[in-house]
């Protein structure tokens, strides 16, 4: 049997192998360790709204599949501007009292804030282009 006949959960054995390539050039900052901090209720004013530097808060829920989604994308905003901004999360289910001030009605959602207040939102999985657009907006205002 050829390696291309064999399938594991509906996918040739190829494809979850190019899947798992980590010297292919998909992802520069694989096998590091993420750089988004995980804020609740109990630290969220500590670590967001009197933070010197903006904030983005990924608003998410654990079943959210667009939120896994833009997980990878998240990280690498984060590896990307350490140092200049703090990339957050927010799980809405544990953290419900922030995800009701952020008016968190739609997830996945993106919010920059600055001096503590917010300064720009998105919501859906959106592109790094997006993403960089709105925290350039936090760094000009």
């Amino acid at each position: 049997m050829h390696f291309s006949q064999v399938t594991y959960r509906s996918a040739p054995v190829w494809a979850w192998l190019l899947l798992a390539c980590v010297g292919c050039g998909q992802d520069p900052n694989a096998g590091r360790a993420s750089v988004v901090i995980d804020v609740d209720d109990s630290n969220f004013s500590e670590l967001v709204l009197e933070s010197e530097l903006p904030v983005l808060v990924d608003y998410y829920a654990t079943w959210c599949g667009p939120c896994h989604a833009l997980a990878p994308t998240i990280d690498q905003v984060a590896w990307k501007h350490e140092g200049t901004a703090v990339v957050a999360r927010v799980d809405v289910d544990i953290a419900r009292q922030a995800a009701v001030n952020a008016q968190a009605n739609s997830i996945p959602l993106l919010v920059v804030y600055k001096d503590g207040k917010e300064v720009g939102r998105l919501v859906g999985v959106v592109s790094m282009g997006e993403i960089e657009t709105l925290l350039a907006s936090a760094s000009s205002s």
